[in-house]
């Protein structure tokens, strides 16, 4: 598959261009076939700097915040309302300027479309700019990350990134970690063993450096993000490996489907509960009891008005003089 890609980031990254592109048109069917999930025809990739996507970056999370505000000033007081603007300027401001541990961001243009925004600086200051299993790596993580956009129709961004989730009544509900990053997480895995072999054991342990080595965080919070990061791909591995990716996949249009904050470490709690409502390898919502005898009344009812009005039918037949035309 071809991709668009855009080098927008200085003469000097021309190659490194050439080399993600090489790279990603052989990433990306790999990524269809093991995920099972759809693509554009030409994914859309940006080699950009570093005060472009702060840039580009701060406009997605604004309007991530704009959509989730209209509900939010129905149900959340003054004081609670300037506490998470508080925390999203905080959390902003933390990324943008830990930008230098972040290879690459998948995000939403004010047109609705997803773009990959790729940092050149921070690969070259990483040395993974050199490095083809690093980058088939990164690649294969952040295409995922295009692919659940587009199953979802964005909704799952819009969910990952929402800035009221206490409004929405998902706060400390659903892991939307565990949905993307776990999802991408296990596909970058499963992708890089396949295009590089035992050679994929040398990046395949890798965690993002945002990660590992971001300095506004204690080394106990660094420690929880790298426990819960294996567990997120940990989980995805599982609920695939008892009913397939076309199973999983069901959750993408779904939000039913999420899984729960307390399900992370107990994925078969998770199976459990879906597949009380929910036929994953039928890709059906199964009836509740009420609907069941409500589909069974509607249906003697509409057998009940074919059958008066074919009695009806045979009594106008049957008065005298009728002809059958």
């Amino acid at each position: 598959m071809k991709i668009e890609l855009l080098q927008e980031a200085g003469e000097q990254y021309d190659e490194l261009g050439w080399r993600i592109k090489e790279t990603a048109e052989k990433v990306i069917p790999v990524v269809k076939s093991t995920t099972g999930l759809p693509l554009p025809h030409r994914p859309v990739m940006r080699l950009v700097t570093k005060e472009a996507w702060s840039a580009e970056y701060t406009a997605f999370q604004i309007g991530v915040w704009n959509r989730g505000r209209g509900k939010a000033n129905e149900s959340l007081d003054h004081a609670n309302f300037v506490k998470v603007r508080q925390a999203l300027t905080d959390r902003l401001g933390k990324i943008l300027e830990e930008w230098h541990l972040r290879f690459a961001q998948c995000i939403e243009t004010p047109m609705l479309q997803p773009e990959l925004l790729i940092l050149p600086e921070s690969l070259h200051r990483a040395g993974a700019d050199q490095d083809s299993g690093r980058l088939s790596q990164m690649l294969a993580h952040e295409i995922t990350h295009l692919a659940q956009y587009w199953a979802s129709e964005g909704r799952s961004f819009d969910f990952f990134h929402s800035h009221f989730r206490e409004v929405l009544n998902i706060d400390g509900m659903i892991d939307f970690s565990l949905l993307l990053e776990g999802h991408a997480s296990w596909a970058q895995y499963q992708v890089t063993r396949e295009l590089l072999g035992s050679e994929a054991d040398r990046v395949t342990g890798e965690m993002p450096a945002y990660i590992c080595q971001s300095a506004s965080s204690s080394e106990y919070e660094r420690t929880r993000a790298r426990s819960a990061y294996t567990a997120r791909r940990d989980f995805v591995e599982y609920v695939i490996t008892e009913v397939g990716t076309h199973g999983f996949n069901a959750l993408w249009k779904h939000s039913a489907l999420y899984p729960l904050d307390r399900e992370l470490r107990l994925p078969n709690l998770y199976l459990l509960r879906v597949e009380e409502i929910f036929d994953l390898r039928s890709g059906r919502f199964i009836p509740t009891e009420a609907e069941t005898e409500e589909r069974i009344n509607r249906r003697t009812r509409i057998n009940d008005v074919d059958l008066s009005r074919l009695s009806g039918a045979k009594r106008y037949m049957d008065k005298p003089g009728s002809t059958n035309i």
